[in-house]
């Protein structure tokens, strides 16, 4: 059973929630200015020769606007694999290291398209122009504040960010046409009729609809995107959310308002001009959305208004329904979360109709956790695998994954193994995964492993009341310390502890020295 999302909607209302589609009063003015001003620059794809310091896992770069290097990694098909794609992939307010995308995009690649999963300028990859812009500001807003409060319009920097996806897609279609582009170590097939996906992911997907708008049919071709493809979708029907608990982005486009209410019209005005449902009335191509029911950092609604706002087809547009979004909603939220990811693969086959596609998957986009096809029968049964502890189905094959990664709990997080365990249990949900675990531990089922195979750093007693500090600060407590790992609260611990101490911690470190404190 759905139930109701944070503001009180029912499952069926809130995937039917439509936005206003109402443009600001110069919304055509500002992205036809927009628009010539960034197809007048001819960007192309190239070998990384120096790398940024931010993320030196970033294999590729272009020139966006603004002369803003965006970096990002390009996952390509096998060798004697000709490329027959371009798929683009859009990160959240929280991206990892640029190489973990090898391994969730690679069976996209194995298909012949080449992904460009990028990073956006002021995050890890992208930041030598822009410094790190995730950090919040003077009045703590984040990324999403920069410029929200200058004087015109060109400052603020998400009409950029909706620059650097557009470039993204130009610069790979050109090279599959063999314009412009060197450094990869591919060939594409001669093709007169080159396919370009999207996918963009909570705020990327926002950004992905906007740059999909303003790539439609304008160009040369009828289209430019042949395929789009979201995940909760951020960044949508702004009038409904400035109205509601602010949460996500939306706390620190409060930030700005509550900062300036003098001014708070004119700058709702301008938030207006990058609102995902004004744009989606002009993206019209095969769309397949991941939408949630309860959303703690994206309102359920605004998501579903996104999707509801493409017009596209109703036959080419596909909804994929989770409980939770943003949330930690257990393993079987993760599983839906992870048939969603395997779903992706099948749409972004490139020798395949969409519509082809997705006939097999109609039976599961609404509920199941299983693939298409795939058997549903339990070969073996978990109470007799592990010293005669019950499990269920799901359960039993983490705790498989866990005794094969060979790490104990408190030394998994932010590590290889841990990313190699959750691909074996067919989950992406990393923070659900790992709550997992630490349930099954709390109740004496998780199987011992011995000693951890690496120790946490050494620090001094004055850092340690620093750490211990930041994480009441950020969990509540220390006895909460289990809900911080893969989280945006995480992420501000390692930034603040890092920028005080001087040190440069990895996110495995930090963990490492957390779980040692509270023992």
């Amino acid at each position: 059973m759905i139930e109701p999302d944070d503001f009180g909607l029912p499952g069926v209302r809130t995937f039917a929630h439509v936005g206003d589609p109402t443009p600001a009063p110069d919304h055509s003015v500002f992205w036809n200015h927009w628009y010539h001003a960034v197809t007048g620059e001819l960007p192309s794809i190239r070998r990384r020769a120096v790398e940024d310091p931010s993320d030196a896992t970033a294999t590729h770069e272009f020139d966006s606007s603004g002369g803003v290097r965006i970096g990002g990694r390009l996952v390509l098909p096998p060798k004697g694999v000709k490329v027959r794609a371009g798929l683009v992939v859009v990160h959240g307010t929280s991206p990892r290291a640029c190489e973990v995308e090898d391994a969730r995009w690679r069976r996209v690649a194995d298909k012949g398209v080449m992904v460009f999963a990028i990073r956006l300028r002021g995050f890890p990859g992208s930041q030598r122009e822009t410094g790190d812009l995730r950090t919040p500001d003077r009045i703590g807003a984040g990324w999403i504040g920069r410029g929200l409060d200058a004087q015109t319009h060109e400052e603020w920097i998400v009409p950029h960010a909706v620059a650097d996806v557009f470039h993204a897609c130009r610069v790979l279609r050109n090279w599959i046409i063999g314009r412009r582009g060197d450094g990869v170590d591919a060939e594409p097939e001669p093709t007169d009729h080159p396919l370009v996906f999207l996918y963009g992911e909570s705020l990327g997907g926002g950004l992905a609809v906007m740059a999909a708008a303003q790539l439609a049919g304008r160009l040369p071709r009828a289209h430019f995107i042949d395929r789009l493809g979201l995940g909760l979708p951020s960044l949508g029907d702004w009038p409904w959310r400035l109205r509601r608990p602010a949460s996500g982005t939306g706390a620190d486009i409060e930030k700005v308002l509550t900062h300036h209410a003098a001014r708070r019209e004119e700058l709702v005005h301008r938030i207006r001009l990058c609102d995902a449902v004004v744009h989606a009335v002009k993206v019209r191509r095969p769309t397949l959305a991941k939408l949630a029911a309860k959303d703690d950092i994206v309102p359920a609604p605004t998501a579903a208004a996104v999707f509801n706002a493409i017009d596209a087809d109703p036959a080419r547009k596909w909804r994929f329904l989770v409980p939770y979004g943003h949330i930690d909603g257990g393993i079987t939220n993760a599983r839906r979360h992870a048939l969603f990811e395997r779903c992706m693969v099948d749409f972004f086959e490139p020798d395949r109709r969409p519509i082809e596609l997705m006939e097999a998957w109609e039976p599961v986009l609404h509920e199941g956790d299983r693939a298409p096809g795939e058997d549903t029968r339990v070969e073996d049964k978990a109470g007799d695998l592990f010293g005669g502890a019950s499990y269920d189905d799901e359960e039993a094959t983490l705790v498989k994954a866990y005794q094969a990664a060979g790490r104990t709990l408190d030394a998994l997080p932010y590590t290889d193994d841990f990313e190699r365990l959750c691909g074996q249990a067919g989950a992406d949900d990393r923070r659900a995964v790992l709550h997992t675990l630490q349930r099954l531990r709390k109740a004496g089922k998780l199987p011992r492993l011995g000693r951890a195979p690496d120790h946490p750093p050494k620090i001094d007693a004055a850092h340690e009341l620093l750490l211990g500090r930041l994480v009441e600060e950020h969990a509540g407590s220390m006895g909460q310390r289990d809900r911080l790992p893969y989280t945006e609260a995480f992420d501000r611990v390692l930034e603040r502890f890092n920028a005080e101490t001087g040190s440069a911690l990895s996110p495995h470190d930090l963990w490492r020295l957390i779980a040692r404190l509270a023992k």
